[in-house]
C-alpha cells in the first residue's frame, strides 16, 4: 500500500494514526504491518516517486507481514488530525480507501453435467471452469486422474478462455468418468492454488452410448425403401394420327 501526502511526513507519526479495517469491524494490529525500502518504494511506486523530487519524503509505503484473508474487504482509515513535519497544521478531515482480496481458486463448473447436458457422445470433449485466470505454466494433463483410466488424454488451456480447461479423450460408450485433480500443484494468476477436496466425487463426467448409424450398413441402406402396390393399367384416351 502507498499513501502520498502533500506535504513532508514523519513515517511512523503518520503509522501511529493508521487504522487497517477488515471484516465486521476488525482491526488490524500496527505490528502487523511492515515498511517498504526505499529501493522497493522506487520499484514498486515508480512513476509517484518521479512525479515530483519532494514525494521522497511524503510517503508511506507498506506490506502486511502475514497472508490476508481471502475475499475480505480492507479499509485503511486516517483520522483527522495526522501531524505534518512542515508545521503545526494537521490534517482536517478523516480519510480511507479500500480494497478487496481475491477469491480463492475454485471450481465453478463443468461440461457435461446434470444441470445443463447430463451426458455426451463417445469422444465428446469435455471441460472444467474456474472462478480465476489460470497460470498456464501450472498446468499439466498428469495432474487430471480418471476413474476408469480414459484413452486419448489432452489438456487444451487457452489465453482467450483462460478460466476454462478443455479436456480431449477417447471416452468409452455408456461409461461415467470420475475425476481426480492434483489441485496443489494448479494456482491461478495470483498465485493461489486450487481448493478441491477428491473426496466429494462431485465432477463426474457421463458419457451415453453412440447414436444409431444411418448410411450403408452391410450393403443395405439403413433407409426404409419404398414401397410399390401393383395398381390397374388403364388407357385413358386413344389418339389417331
Amino acid at each position: 500500500c502507498f499513501l502520498l501526502f502533500d506535504q513532508k511526513i514523519h513515517t511512523h507519526e503518520i503509522l501511529k494514526h493508521l487504522r487497517v479495517m477488515y471484516g465486521d469491524g476488525h482491526q488490524m494490529q500496527n505490528e502487523e504491518l511492515e515498511l517498504l525500502d526505499e529501493n522497493t518504494v522506487k520499484s514498486e511506486f515508480e512513476s509517484f516517486m518521479n512525479a515530483d523530487q519532494g514525494n521522497h519524503e511524503k510517503y508511506v509505503a507498506f506490506s502486511f507481514k502475514h497472508d490476508l484473508l481471502k475475499a475480505t474487504q480492507y479499509t485503511i482509515q486516517l483520522p483527522s488530525g495526522c501531524p505534518s513535519a512542515e508545521g503545526p497544521l494537521k490534517t482536517r478531515s478523516e480519510w480511507s480507501a479500500s480494497f478487496h482480496t481475491y477469491e480463492p481458486l475454485k471450481i465453478t463448473d463443468w461440461y457435461p453435467n446434470m444441470a445443463l447436458k447430463q451426458s455426451v457422445d463417445p469422444g465428446n470433449s469435455w471441460s472444467i471452469t474456474f472462478n480465476n485466470s489460470l497460470d498456464h505454466s501450472t498446468l499439466n494433463k498428469s495432474l487430471f486422474k480418471f476413474e476408469p483410466e480414459v484413452n486419448g488424454l489432452g489438456i487444451e488451456h487457452t489465453k482467450d478462455n483462460d478460466r476454462q480447461i478443455i479436456i480431449h479423450n477417447s471416452s468409452e460408450p455408456n461409461t461415467v468418468y470420475k475425476l481426480f485433480i492434483q489441485s496443489a500443484a494448479i494456482k491461478d494468476i495470483y498465485g493461489q492454488r486450487l481448493e478441491y477436496n477428491n473426496s466429494d466425487n462431485s465432477i463426474q463426467f457421463h458419457v451415453h452410448d453412440p447414436p444409431p448409424l444411418i448410411g450403408d450398413i452391410s450393403g443395405a441402406t439403413g433407409i426404409a425403401p419404398n414401397i410399390y402396390t401393383k395398381t390397374e393399367f388403364k388407357i385413358r384416351k386413344v389418339l389417331k394420327m
